[in-house]
């Protein structure tokens, strides 16, 4: 049961850093010089 719960707090994880890098992409659209960050 605890390997279940480690694969979805992990995938959760990885969600959230997923939209913080597309929020930060977003954020900065008009910023000279910023390079697109992949997720």
């Amino acid at each position: 049961m605890s390997n279940l719960y480690d694969i979805g707090r992990t995938g959760l994880q990885s969600y959230r850093q997923s939209l913080a890098i597309t929020g930060q992409n977003i954020a900065n659209v008009n910023t000279e010089g910023y390079k697109r960050r992949g997720a």
